[in-house]
C-alpha cells in the first residue's frame, strides 16, 4: 500500500517522466521557438517549472524544520488520502516574478537544474515521511494554504498543466510551418 507521501511523490514523478518525455522528443530547435512574443518557449516553461520546484523544496524545508523543532508528531501509515490532490483553477495566471524564466540557460543548464530540483525534492521526502505533515502548511498565492502532502501534488500537476501548454504550442508552431 502506497502511503499518502509516497502517492504525492509518485504523481509529481510521473508528470516528470511524462514532460521529459515530451520535451526529449522534440527537435532541439524547437526548444526555444515562442508561439507569441508575450508567451514562454518550451525552455522557459521548463526554466520556470525548474524556479516553481526549486522555491517550493526551500519553502517546504523551512516550514518542516520548524514543525520539527516544534515538536512535529511521526507519521502514521495510512493509504492515500484522496483529498491531497489539488485540482488547478483553469484561468491564466501572471506567475510572480521569483519564478518567472529569464536567465537564458541552455538547455543543458535546464534540464540539469531540473533533475537538481527534483532530487531535492527526493530529499526532502525522505525527510518528511518519517513525520504527519498533513500540518505543515505553506501559503499558494493562487491555490491558498496547502499542507506538505499538496504541495507535491500541487508540483506534479502544475507540471501536467505546463505539459499541455507546451504540446498546444508546439502544434501551434507546427501548423505554422
Amino acid at each position: 500500500m502506497m502511503t499518502r507521501i509516497e502517492a504525492a511523490l509518485h504523481e509529481a514523478d510521473a508528470a516528470r517522466a511524462d514532460l521529459m518525455s515530451f520535451v526529449g522528443a522534440l527537435p532541439s530547435a524547437r526548444l526555444s521557438v515562442a508561439v507569441h512574443d508575450d508567451s514562454w518557449s518550451p525552455l522557459e516553461v521548463l526554466e520556470h517549472l525548474r524556479l516553481v520546484e526549486e522555491s517550493t523544496v526551500k519553502l517546504l524545508d523551512r516550514r518542516l524544520q520548524r514543525a520539527r523543532e516544534a515538536g512535529l508528531g511521526s507519521s502514521v501509515p495510512e493509504a492515500t488520502a484522496h483529498g491531497d490532490v489539488v485540482p488547478l483553477p483553469d484561468v491564466r495566471v501572471r506567475a510572480p516574478d521569483f519564478v518567472r524564466p529569464g536567465q537564458g540557460l541552455s538547455p543543458a543548464e535546464v534540464l540539469g537544474g531540473l533533475e537538481n530540483s527534483r532530487a531535492a525534492l527526493h530529499r526532502l521526502v525522505a525527510i518528511a515521511r518519517e513525520f504527519d505533515v498533513s500540518t505543515v502548511m505553506a501559503e499558494h498565492p493562487v491555490l491558498g494554504e496547502l499542507n506538505l502532502y499538496q504541495w507535491i501534488h500541487f508540483l506534479g500537476a502544475h507540471e501536467r498543466r505546463h505539459l499541455a501548454q507546451i504540446a498546444r504550442s508546439v502544434a501551434t508552431i507546427s501548423q505554422r510551418v
